[in-house]
């Protein structure tokens, strides 16, 4: 009860002494530390903050990058895409190069008394143009209208060169002249031919 009214009637004293030894105190803080001199020793452990922090430090809080780490272990296969869609066709390709002649087969002709030798008109010669030199050749008697055919002594063929061109000469020896009425047909063959032309006579 003494002590509330002592401070009721001296309470104005109490404040200004309040007021006076405040401003002291900040005037005497602020001789004591001055500005920018506070040290790691006047700092909480874990009061700083990164805004409280200057940029050089904040860079300096960054060490050199480390070594790089070992390749981790592959994932899982993802799954398929969609197909994709059909690409537009391309430009057609150049033409290539012709190729090698092709071999012929066999051929078969009919032979008349155009292919009669003047000299001797028993005896047929006809070359036909085939392309090739090979000497390997065949010809046969097919069918006729020859009067005694039984008689004919010999149907052979070679290969010849006759003015330039490739082919093979076939010769038959008739026993009796070749009629004008009369054929002789033949099938003839020869190794590498690329083509059979119709037979001429061949004055060889």
């Amino acid at each position: 009860m003494f002590i509330g009214r002592h401070l009721r009637q001296h309470f104005v004293a109490y404040l200004a002494l309040f007021v006076a030894l405040s401003s002291s105190g900040y005037a005497a803080v602020s001789k004591l530390v001055p500005k920018n001199s506070v040290g790691s020793a006047q700092v909480i452990n874990g009061s700083l903050q990164k805004a409280d922090l200057s940029r050089r430090a904040v860079a300096a809080l960054h060490g050199a990058r480390g070594a790089r780490g070992p390749q981790g272990i592959q994932g899982i296969q993802g799954p398929q895409g969609s197909q994709g869609l059909q690409g537009a066709p391309g430009a057609p390709g150049a033409a290539g190069q012709q190729g090698p002649p092709g071999i012929a087969n066999v051929a078969r002709f009919v032979l008349t008394v155009d292919e009669a030798d003047p000299a001797a008109p028993n005896i047929l010669r006809a070359f036909i143009a085939t392309g090739s030199m090979n000497d390997e050749c065949l010809t046969t008697a097919n069918a006729t209208n020859v009067d005694s055919i039984e008689a004919t002594s010999d149907v052979f063929c070679d290969n010849l060169e006759l003015n330039g061109v490739h082919g093979i000469v076939l010769f038959i020896e008739l026993a009796a002249p070749m009629p004008a009425d009369r054929v002789f047909v033949v099938t003839v063959w020869q190794k590498g031919a690329q083509q059979y032309a119709d037979p001429v006579y061949c004055p060889c």
